[in-house]
């Protein structure tokens, strides 16, 4: 087993990257799209969230992030 050190003043997250993705699929209305820049394995992450939402959203795949649309 390997046990870390001891470490102050570091801050704890506000909210996981899935509620903010959540939280941003639901703040959009239909026609609307948004750009979010990240990796190929937060893309990954992503895709996964938005099929696990209601449908009514398209998402494509962009150099360096994904694009997702509201449909319905």
């Amino acid at each position: 087993m390997k046990i870390g050190k001891i470490e102050k003043d570091i801050p704890v997250p506000t909210r996981s990257a899935r509620k903010t993705v959540k939280l941003l699929l639901e703040g959009m209305k239909v026609g609307d799209s948004v750009f979010i820049e990240a990796t190929k394995k937060e893309v990954s992450n992503i895709r996964f969230i938005i099929y696990g939402v209601k449908s009514g959203y398209k998402s494509k795949v962009e150099e360096n992030g994904i694009r997702i649309w509201k449909t319905e």
